[in-house]
């Protein structure tokens, strides 16, 4: 009762847009993605990968490859969220103080070192400083992705965001799959390192890009 009085409260004071002007025909239907969008949708196909890989493997590292049990094992889950949500309050301030292109090299640095901690160390209290540091290393990039694809040059920023977004979302389908496929043959630490690998590529795209090109 209380969530639908509130949404009926809201409802009642939301801002009516003003009319948005005619589209080109040019930007309707399906486009591929520009040149200045791919690097942007790489590196969201990247974090997001490591989001779902975070929210689906983290507990289960925990649990099988560092031994503990199934309530502590739990934990990681929660380190990686709390610091996602940390991330995510601060990742404004960041932004303005920092810059998207510094910030997002900065953020691939600490998920990239984050993965590498249990990975390497594999012992609960690594482990959950890891996966917390993972966390705190994502939680900026996709907004900072989806702010810059909607300020690309040229491109409408419906269109923009729809480009890096559909790259982005792959993630969440390619990369349960492929970390399960390869700890399942290999081991979960594999499997994880493909994740890690990933997060260099994702720290790499704006090194290669540094005057901005990748991200604006």
């Amino acid at each position: 009762m209380g969530c639908l009085a509130a949404i009926t409260w809201a409802y009642g004071r939301l801002v009516t847009p003003e009319p948005a002007p005619a589209e080109n025909k040019e930007e309707r239907g399906f486009r591929l993605p520009v040149r200045a969008i791919i690097p942007l949708g790489i590196i969201a196909f990247c974090c997001m990968t490591g989001e779902g890989a975070m929210a689906d493997w983290s507990a289960i590292f925990m649990n099988k490859v560092v031994g503990a049990s199934e309530f502590f094992s739990a934990l990681a889950v929660g380190a990686f969220s709390a610091a996602m949500t940390t991330g995510r309050i601060f990742g404004d301030y960041l932004t303005v103080r920092l810059g998207k292109h510094k910030l997002l090299m900065y953020s691939g640095l600490l998920a990239f070192l984050g993965l590498a901690i249990p990975l390497a160390l594999p012992t609960a209290s690594t482990s959950l400083v890891g996966f917390f540091m993972v966390g705190l290393g994502l939680a900026t990039v996709v907004p900072i992705v989806y702010s810059s694809a909607g300020n690309t040059p040229g491109v409408a920023p419906s269109v923009g965001i729809s480009m890096a977004t559909t790259i982005g979302y792959a993630g969440f389908f390619v990369g349960p799959p492929a970390i399960g496929f390869l700890a399942d043959a290999y081991g979960l630490q594999i499997g994880l390192s493909f994740v890690m690998l990933l997060f260099l590529v994702m720290l790499l795209i704006p090194v290669v890009w540094p005057e901005g090109r990748a991200v604006s």
